[in-house]
C-alpha cells in the first residue's frame, strides 16, 4: 500500500487480473495513496478530488476500485465485484460464487475422517500442500468459523456442510 507498486513485491495490480482481484488489490491500498490512483489513473483534477476526499474514505476507496475495475473489466464485472465485497467484508457473507466440493470429490467414497492437511490439498485451491500446512499451523484455517492450527486434525464427513476458509480470501464448501 504505502510502497511503491512492483512485481517483486508482489503488490502490483494488472490490467488483466480477474476482476475480483483486482477489485480486492484497490481495496487494499492505502488511504493516502489512494488519491495519488484518482489523479494518475483516473484523471481526476485536483478540485474533484478535493470533493471526494469529503466523502468517507471507505466509500471513497470503493468507488476507486468499481471505476477501475469497469475500465478493464466491464461495469457489470465491477458492480458484480463490489457487491460481493461488501457482502464479505461489510455483512461477513459469503460471496455467491464460493468453490463447492462434494465429499466424494475430495476424498472418494470413504466415510471415516480425513486429516485437515488431505481435504485442503485435494480442493487444488492452494500452490502447494505446504502453503495450506503453513496457512493451517499460523491459524489461518477456519472450519465453520472454528480456528484450525493442526494440520492432522480430523475433519469428518458433513451431514450438510462444511464452511473451509483459508487465510483472508479463500472460501470453499464440503458438502455431504
Amino acid at each position: 500500500g504505502v510502497k511503491k507498486m512492483s512485481k517483486s513485491l508482489n503488490n502490483y495490480i494488472a490490467f488483466n487480473d480477474p476482476p475480483k482481484d483486482m477489485f480486492g488489490k484497490i481495496m487494499s491500498i492505502n488511504d493516502e495513496v489512494m488519491w495519488n490512483y484518482y489523479r494518475l489513473l483516473l484523471l481526476k483534477t485536483p478540485a474533484e478530488i478535493t470533493t471526494l476526499k469529503v466523502m468517507h474514505p471507505m466509500e471513497a476507496k470503493l468507488a476507486l476500485a468499481e471505476q477501475l475495475t469497469a475500465r478493464f473489466a466491464g461495469r457489470e464485472a465491477a458492480g458484480y465485484e463490489r457487491t460481493q465485497f461488501e457482502k464479505v467484508f461489510s455483512n461477513r457473507d459469503l460471496r455467491d460464487d464460493i468453490a463447492v466440493f462434494s465429499w466424494t470429490d475430495l476424498m472418494g467414497e470413504v466415510d471415516k475422517p480425513a486429516r485437515l492437511i488431505d481435504l485442503l490439498g485435494s480442493s487444488n485451491l492452494f500452490v502447494s500442500r505446504k502453503k495450506a500446512r503453513r496457512l493451517t499451523e499460523q491459524g489461518a484455517v477456519r472450519i465453520d468459523g472454528e480456528r484450525c492450527t493442526d494440520p492432522h486434525q480430523p475433519v469428518s464427513r458433513p451431514e450438510k456442510e462444511l464452511v473451509i476458509q483459508a487465510g483472508k480470501r479463500t472460501f470453499f464448501k464440503v458438502v455431504h
